[in-house]
């Protein structure tokens, strides 16, 4: 079964790589970043609300909590 999910992954990969190409050649590279980041949210939510039916937490937390998502957003624009 691990095997299968390696090559799957691969695969997956790959697919990506192409397609991630083909819309940065039309939109750039941060547009192409910004529309994969928000595609990623919205199935993530999706995923949480139909299939987990949880609830989002986004409670009491000190500002700082959020600066994460902040530097893995630049870190992928500056490598991009």
């Amino acid at each position: 079964m691990a095997y299968l999910l390696v090559f799957l992954s691969g695969v997956f990969l790959a697919c990506m790589q192409s397609f991630n190409g083909q819309l940065n050649a039309s939109i750039g590279m941060y547009g192409t970043s910004l529309i994969v980041h928000v595609i990623g949210g919205i199935v993530l939510f999706l995923y949480i609300h139909f299939i987990k039916k949880e609830k989002l937490k986004l409670g009491p937390m000190p500002f700082y909590a959020y600066l994460g998502g902040i530097c893995g957003l630049l870190m992928v624009s500056f490598t991009s």
